[in-house]
């Protein structure tokens, strides 16, 4: 099945809008480029300026109704930010012009104490320049602060905002100077750390998280899946066949098929899950918050039945008929690891199994081995301290 090509496209177009190729030249798409961190860190910016504006409204205009509307819109982009964590800094980017355009239009409207950038509600521009200053990678940072001051400056230009110049304008380079001497020293400092761990946690062939990486950010979303008694589903693929493409077709047909192959994996993840390359020939999808139907029902319409990836090789066309079994995770995010490796080891028994029908199990380390060139995955596994 052919991957889509929109989400080609957007790959592409999130590369060169970010400048930054986070992954090796042949890679069939870029890793996340925010961390995720930041990308847990994001819904309280937008929750913050919802809880303050509640507070506000209930102790100083508990009359004026119509604040309520703010209370829910920033709630809105807050519950957009969990629900869907943003991928790119482009996304994450337009979230925080949301809260800008929000508090634009707040300040326009507002009378009396609350009228202008300046009035009751000066934390909407603050908070959303100060908490995306620190999030968001350089370029993309200032680009958030500049924006803040000119929907600052705007009411006050209007006419809205009748205070004298000279406090608009110490405000203004408030605005401005905070951010690079504050919010986004400690953002650099954060993601120089996220990123060093992130390569440790990277497959590079592939740019996936290898099974280290599974690990480190799947257990954490298992055990909210659990908190929040949503189910969480993990699927397990044993594709034996890329190893033949490649011996067969030779190593450009092989590397084709590999990234065919992780772009389907990626776009059956979507935004809340996600997937990683946890042996030579096989890859792991975490599902939070999809049940083991559904999860089924997603790799049989994105892979087909049985599941089948074709590529061209030439005038040949090279398949890629990949194996798995999906299940549901256990109650205890420690299990992760066991659970995952039960799956594998199921999948590895399925497919040495003998005419004789005795199923010979074969290690991870063994298929390692025979990975092919330039197929062999990244197997860091870094030891991590408490929590």
């Amino acid at each position: 099945m052919k991957a889509s090509p929109q989400a080609a496209s957007i790959a592409r177009l999130g590369g060169l809008i970010t400048g930054r190729r986070a992954v090796p030249k042949g890679a069939p798409i870029r890793r996340d480029d925010v961390a995720f961190t930041f990308r847990g860190l994001e819904p309280w910016v937008a929750w913050s300026i919802a809880i303050c504006t509640a507070v506000v409204t209930v102790v100083m205009y508990p009359q004026d109704y119509w604040l309520w509307l703010y209370v829910a819109y920033a709630a809105i982009v807050g519950k957009w930010s969990q629900l869907f964590p943003p991928r790119s800094q482009l996304q994450m980017f337009l979230r925080s012009l949301s809260l800008l355009a929000g508090a634009f239009v707040l300040h326009i409207h507002a009378e009396g104490p609350m009228a202008g950038a300046s009035g009751l509600f000066f934390f909407w521009i603050a908070a959303a320049s100060l908490g995306y200053s620190f999030m968001l990678r350089p370029g993309w940072n200032w680009g958030v602060v500049a924006l803040a001051a000119i929907a600052y400056l705007l009411p006050f230009l209007n006419g809205t905002s009748a205070e004298p110049w000279q406090p608009v304008l110490a405000q203004t380079a408030l605005l401005l100077a905070i951010p690079p001497l504050l919010t986004m020293r400690f953002g650099r400092a954060m993601r120089s750390i996220e990123d060093a761990l992130d390569e440790s946690l990277v497959d590079r062939p592939t740019s996936l998280y290898n099974k280290a990486g599974l690990l480190r950010h799947g257990e954490p979303l298992v055990a909210a899946s659990v908190r929040d008694k949503k189910p969480v589903s993990i699927a397990v693929f044993n594709c034996a066949d890329l190893r033949e493409v490649h011996d067969t077709y030779g190593r450009k047909a092989g590397r084709k098929a590999l990234a065919a192959l992780v772009r389907e994996l990626v776009l059956i993840a979507g935004d809340q899950g996600f997937a990683a390359r946890t042996g030579p020939m096989e890859f792991t999808l975490l599902l939070p918050g999809i049940g083991q139907d559904r999860a089924l029902r997603m790799v049989e319409k994105q892979l087909g039945t049985p599941p089948r990836i074709t590529v061209s090789s030439g005038s040949a066309q090279a398949v890629v008929e990949p194996t798995y079994v999906v299940r549901m995770a256990r109650a205890d995010a420690d299990a992760l690891e066991d659970l995952q490796e039960e799956m594998s080891r199921h999948l590895k028994g399925d497919a040495a199994t003998t005419a004789s029908g005795l199923p010979s199990q074969s290690s991870a380390a063994d298929d390692s081995e025979q990975a092919p060139d330039g197929f062999a995955p990244t197997t860091m596994m870094p030891s991590f301290g408490p929590a």
